[in-house]
């Protein structure tokens, strides 16, 4: 920051002032969270006239009897949303976190509904100091109350630990939740700002959201979903390739890519049950209905049409007055959390897994592939562990013998094999021998290196070429690979 500063303003700061102005920056940014939190009291007040079947509950802390409150935790529970779940989606939840990018932490707990367009829906969240299980269970609470669930038959909750054994009588086939990320990715913006404006912030994009969709069925061409209709236009696609065998007017076979599907239109099932669990027509039961001369949108499951979508969006959120407006609660003011102060700057993004892309970078991931050594061409170790790079490396060792050859610096050679002396790192004299039809490719003047043997600080090497510092030469490396391969076969002999 310091270099940027003076690139920019020709001004030199020294490295105590910087800390200076962050410290009165720092103070200044948690006096105005202290005023954020204050608000609390006031927003949920109006929050609440607007509509008194709304569901609000904060939990605080107090150090001690008398002392002023100090957030803990909040629920919030539009009843618009409610009911538009309860009315058009089909009783499944999805529930997930995400941590919130300001100095305080904190984590935004939320549940998700799919609607009939296979979109999200969010039903409620919820702002919690941290992730745990009290905060789980206060939360799932609130929230099974709010809507009613008492011992949970006939409901689907999904979480980020497991996968979801979803009824076929719900007509969806997502196991896992990844519209809880949608929605994690979709309040992005949100995540950095104060309390009250980032709750705010969500309920303006939910209040605009639902009234894009009730606009959006206007244009409409037909009286099927969107994404439902694009998923079964890629069914008519691939139903080109199948091959239809009639059993009656409702049972047929199908093959199709080297497989047998059977195929009920009475009952409106497949084997490869797709068309039990989404509902949408798999390209194995569009080739029947094309067999029958019929047209496959009358197949389609009422979950997905017109009427079942306006049902979750024909509530709406009521706007909201300016917080210069709001009235005064007679409560004491909510305090903020306590600061806890974690080493290194805090992160923005997301840590991705392995398996997963990353469009931020120009990196390609390592994941999956298969590397293999230049010196010895295995997959079973890197370079570092491979045992033809050590010098003198064998794969028949005699009994009594050391496993790693002398070392040496051959100071110059001469003539056809190099002449050389250095100075070794054992005693013992060990010689190699490679029996395989590899050509000698050793010759020049240069300073070498004592490859093959070495006695009492002198050696000779068999196999220089040109100069070398330390290590094998490039015709010993090749002969070593081949033989490893089967074209020779390494020995040790004493001398």
């Amino acid at each position: 920051m310091a270099m940027d500063f003076q690139s920019k303003f020709y001004i030199s700061i020294v490295r105590v002032k910087w800390y200076r102005v962050r410290s009165y920056t720092l103070e200044k940014l948690r006096d105005s969270v202290e005023d954020h939190y204050a608000l609390l009291g006031p927003y949920l007040a109006e929050l609440q006239k607007k509509n008194q079947a709304n569901l609000f509950n904060i939990v605080c802390d107090r150090e001690f009897t008398g002392a002023p409150p100090v957030f803990k935790r909040l629920y919030i529970g539009f009843d618009a949303l409610k009911k538009g779940f309860l009315h058009g989606c089909r009783p499944i939840v999805e529930f997930d976190g995400c941590f919130l990018k300001t100095f305080l932490d904190g984590q935004l707990l939320s549940a998700i509904g799919i609607d009939r367009n296979n979109q999200m829906i969010l039903i409620a969240w919820a702002v919690v100091k941290g992730e745990n299980y009290d905060a789980w269970r206060w939360f799932l609470g609130l929230f099974f109350d709010d809507l009613e669930i008492s011992q949970g038959y006939g409901w689907t909750f999904i979480s980020d630990q497991q996968k979801a054994h979803v009824s076929t009588i719900f007509k969806s086939d997502n196991v896992t939740n990844n519209i809880s990320e949608t929605f994690n990715a979709y309040i992005l913006k949100a995540w950095s700002k104060p309390i009250v404006d980032m709750l705010e912030e969500i309920r303006r994009m939910l209040m605009q959201r639902m009234y894009m969709k009730r606009e959006m069925v206007s244009k409409w061409s037909g009286d099927i979903c969107p994404n439902i209709r694009m998923k079964l236009e890629k069914s008519k696609d691939e139903s080109r390739y199948c091959i239809v065998t009639p059993s009656d007017n409702l049972k047929f076979e199908v093959q199709y890519m080297g497989k047998i599907h059977i195929i009920n239109l009475g009952n409106q099932t497949c084997i490869c049950r797709r068309w039990d669990l989404s509902g949408i027509l798999c390209n194995h039961s569009v080739s029947c209905i094309n067999w029958m001369k019929e047209d496959p949108k009358t197949y389609i499951s009422d979950y997905f049409k017109r009427d079942a979508y306006l049902k979750t969006y024909e509530f709406f959120l009521e706007p909201l007055i300016g917080k210069d407006t709001w009235s005064v609660v007679d409560a004491p003011h909510v305090l903020p959390p306590h600061v806890k102060k974690m080493p290194e700057r805090p992160k923005k993004v997301r840590r991705r897994e392995v398996h997963e892309d990353d469009s931020n970078t120009t990196r390609y991931s390592k994941h999956g592939s298969i590397i293999k050594r230049q010196i010895c061409f295995l997959e079973c170790h890197n370079r570092r562990s491979c045992p033809l790079r050590t010098r003198g490396a064998s794969t028949h060792v005699e009994e009594g013998q050391t496993s790693h050859p002398n070392r040496g610096r051959g100071r110059r050679g001469r003539g056809k094999g190099g002449r050389g002396r250095g100075r070794g790192e054992e005693t013992q004299s060990n010689i190699i021998h490679v029996e395989a039809d590899v050509p000698s490719t050793s010759s020049g003047r240069g300073r070498g290196r004592a490859s093959t043997s070495g006695a009492g600080g002198r050696g000779r090497s068999s196999t220089s070429s040109g100069r070398g510092g330390g290590r094998a030469s490039t015709a010993m490396h090749r002969e070593r690979a081949m033989a490893l391969q089967g074209f020779g076969v390494f020995t040790r002999e004493e001398t």
